[in-house]
């Protein structure tokens, strides 16, 4: 589930300029339980990365930041295949069996088609808003919405780290607003937000995922935040990772 930073317009003519992932949310599906855990990546996850020419050809790989990669793709599909790929490889193989995107920009539309978001304040989020005080109940609007999943200090060393965790928070919100009509919601959001969603599953598939039970436990992709000569660079414990999957996708049984 990436969120795309379609902010500035991309020069065709230049590789790797097309849009990238601002947020990578992995979603893990219980069947059993009917209950689903998220896993963030971090967008400063240093990984190889596969290259490709305007022509879609294969160029090399290097290792960069991860949000790179989907820009690397020249339609919306192809950009979450390689996307897919890369996470896939970055979790030593599991398979990721969808993807949908969710463009920056739509998120005013979003908020409006759910009425706003009424929020707890579950930190003190005063850095963004100085009504963000840690306990206040807030209804946020389109617009405010996008801010508070946005927002980041790019002055502060790791503060993509502080956002990833606020946008962790902000998706188990939704999903506990949204509640019983989530199905009804899904359908919704496809049919009036469709120019800012993009998918490789379908809406039975998309609404059908809607109804498992979010666990309020959300997961992190273990590692270290450094400051890097241009950007903030995140390097992920690759022993702590190998834990966490059997954590995760183990089953004794």
């Amino acid at each position: 589930l990436p969120g795309i930073d379609d902010s500035k317009t991309p020069d065709p003519l230049v590789i790797g300029d097309g849009y990238r992932s601002d947020a990578l949310v992995l979603l893990i599906l219980n069947d059993k339980t009917g209950t689903m855990q998220t896993l963030s990546i971090s967008r400063d996850t240093i990984t190889e990365v596969d290259m490709y020419d305007n022509k879609g050809d294969y160029i090399r790989s290097a290792e960069m930041q991860i949000n790179m990669q989907y820009a690397f793709g020249d339609s919306p599909l192809r950009s979450q295949y390689l996307t897919k790929k890369t996470v896939s490889e970055l979790i030593c193989g599991r398979r990721i069996n969808g993807c949908l995107s969710v463009l920056m920009s739509g998120i005013p539309t979003i908020g409006e088609l759910m009425g706003g978001l009424t929020l707890t304040m579950n930190e003190d989020y005063t850095y963004i808003d100085a009504r963000y005080e840690q306990g206040v109940t807030l209804t946020l609007n389109g617009e405010e919405l996008e801010r508070m999943l946005r927002y980041r200090d790019i002055t502060e060393q790791g503060s993509n780290e502080q956002r990833l965790a606020r946008q962790e928070w902000l998706m188990r919100e939704l999903f506990t607003a949204v509640g019983t009509s989530r199905q009804s919601l899904a359908e919704k959001l496809l049919n009036e937000a469709g120019d800012y969603i993009a998918s490789d599953l379908d809406a039975d598939t998309i609404a059908k995922i809607s109804q498992y039970s979010l666990d309020p436990e959300g997961l992190s992709l273990p590692g270290r935040s450094v400051s890097g000569e241009h950007h903030d660079e995140f390097y992920v414990d690759e022993e702590a990772l190998q834990e966490l999957l059997l954590e995760i996708f183990y089953d004794p049984a």
